[in-house]
């Protein structure tokens, strides 16, 4: 888990040791990597490192959950957006932060990508069910599936090696989307 106060200085802090890890990733894999390779790299004490983070992990999970918080503050600055605009911006938010998404992948750790997802659960579903006559347990079910395949989208595009775009991106999650509710309405009859 993290503690970041809401204090400019304990996001500096928290800025300047995930900017060390991402150097440190530039030459081990994550694995490989310790706290003190972190605290020399950012030059943020072994005191604050702990006062902030609980471990290595949290430094990712923590940047995740600050993406997030800046792809939504983007999609609400925007609220006459479509679902396709809405959701365009939400990927591109994460290709322009690719990098922290290829960490967690690299380091075999997804789950981080994925609990991130969770915690931002709430806030997706408005994004996606805002406009919507979807009853919440319809949309929290739809949500779950949706994050789901989010966190495995930009795994397989970091595999393979971040060819596809934003917009190539979008149609294979619509693509999925529809064969899904297609199978799923075959068997229904």
């Amino acid at each position: 888990m993290y503690h970041i106060k809401n204090d400019k200085r304990s996001r500096r802090s928290a800025e300047l040791i995930y900017t060390g890890l991402m150097r440190c990733l530039e030459r081990k894999s994550f694995s490989e990597i310790t706290i003190t390779d972190v605290q020399k790299e950012s030059y943020v004490g072994r005191a604050t490192f702990y006062r902030l983070f609980d471990s290595l992990s949290d430094v990712l999970l923590y940047q995740c959950d600050r993406l997030f918080e800046q792809i939504f503050q983007k999609i609400r600055d925007n609220p006459e957006a479509t679902m396709e605009a809405r959701t365009m911006a939400f990927i591109n938010g994460w290709i322009q932060h690719h990098k922290v998404i290829e960490a967690i992948v690299e380091s075999n750790r997804i789950e981080i990508l994925y609990e991130s997802h969770i915690r931002t659960a709430n806030e997706l579903k408005e994004f996606l069910y805002r406009n919507s006559d979807m009853d919440e347990m319809h949309a929290e079910y739809n949500t779950i599936m949706l994050t789901t395949m989010l966190a495995g989208v930009f795994t397989i595009w970091v595999k393979r090696g971040k060819k596809e775009t934003a917009r190539e991106l979008y149609e294979v999650l619509c693509d999925a989307l529809l064969m899904f509710y297609e199978s799923i309405a075959k068997w229904r009859n």
